[in-house]
């Protein structure tokens, strides 16, 4: 895909689905109903491999703001997500949920050491494993992405500030 037909296909996509672009790899919804097909996420997937881009996301939501935070979150190769856990700034309890469209992934409780203390496999179209998983923000945890191709969706509790995440290794 040449660099003029990514950058036309994207403006499609953003027209199409009332998207704002913030960068290769986020993306917002700007009105109500938010509404995106699978053809616009193998679209976003095409443009993000020419693009070398390994994850992205598309948030339902329409600011950080907002009591919940709603992404589609798309990871184009097996990699880790490094240990975070979600501050409460405001004292109120959070959770975050991953609900898994397509692929196979691990995500982790850890303790505060870092150890990790149960992990639990979430894999599409495997009724002997589990495709959704709610915890709590506060606690420690981590994904392992095994698939080439992982698309779940992420939801937190809201609102949402950069500095309510605290990572493991920072």
């Amino acid at each position: 895909m040449a660099e003029v037909n990514i950058a036309e296909t994207e403006q499609e996509i953003l027209r199409a689905f009332k998207l704002e672009k913030k960068t290769n790899a986020v993306y917002f919804c700007t009105e109500y109903p938010s509404i995106i097909t699978q053809l616009a996420i193998e679209r976003l997937i095409e443009i993000a491999l020419v693009r070398e881009i390994r994850r992205f996301r598309i948030c339902l939501h329409q600011s950080q703001n907002e009591a919940v935070q709603e992404m589609i979150m798309v990871m184009l190769k097996p990699q880790r997500i490094d240990t975070l856990q979600t501050i409460s700034l405001d004292n109120l309890d959070r959770t975050t949920s991953y609900h898994l469209i397509e692929g196979d992934m691990l995500v982790s409780s850890h303790d505060d050491k870092g150890i990790i203390t149960d992990t639990y496999h979430l894999k599409a179209h495997d009724p002997s494993l589990a495709t959704s998983i709610r915890l709590n923000a506060r606690k420690n945890r981590s994904i392992q992405v095994l698939s080439d191709r992982c698309i779940f969706i992420e939801t937190a509790s809201g609102p949402f500030t950069d500095e309510m995440t605290k990572w493991w290794n920072s």
